[in-house]
């Protein structure tokens, strides 16, 4: 318990890191490097990260996370992956901050989700009464594609 407080802790202090090269680039060649850990996605049992890297105008940005949740009759464990280039919609030119762009990305993502069941019944069928326990297990696999236009 003292783990996941401390990871919340740290999780909720650094929303984003910022990792620069240490020789100067010039204008024209500059690259970022940006590392985000998502905290909202716990709400959902979730752990997401995600490194960007900039390349000229756009950027690459790769993201993985993990499904770990548990409840008294349930359990889900599962992985997340995500691949989008971002394609910057604002001229450099015009002296607007590279710090938030507006971008078009297209994306691909992967989730794997392993869910196991049980519910317990009771039967009620004369002339014999059962309890039961029923288990159910499942193995969900989905693929996605398309673009996203937002802001960073």
């Amino acid at each position: 318990m003292k783990i996941i407080k401390l990871l919340l802790i740290f999780f909720l202090l650094s929303p984003c890191l910022l990792a620069q090269e240490t020789a100067p680039a010039m204008a024209e060649d500059r690259r970022h490097n940006r590392i985000y850990f998502s905290m909202f996605d716990f709400i959902y049992s979730t752990f997401s990260v995600a490194y960007e890297r900039d390349i000229k105008r756009n950027a690459l940005m790769i993201s993985a996370g993990g499904i770990l949740r548990e409840g008294n009759n349930s359990s889900r464990n599962g992985a997340v992956g995500e691949v989008q280039y971002r394609f910057n919609l604002v001229d450099e030119n015009a002296g607007y901050d590279r710090s938030a762009f507006f971008y078009l990305a297209p994306y691909a993502q992967f989730k794997y989700i392993d869910a196991e069941e049980k519910k317990d019944g009771y039967s009620s069928s004369y002339p014999s009464y059962v309890n039961y326990t029923y288990y159910s297990n499942a193995n969900l696999r989905s693929y996605h594609a398309g673009a996203i236009l937002g802001l960073s």
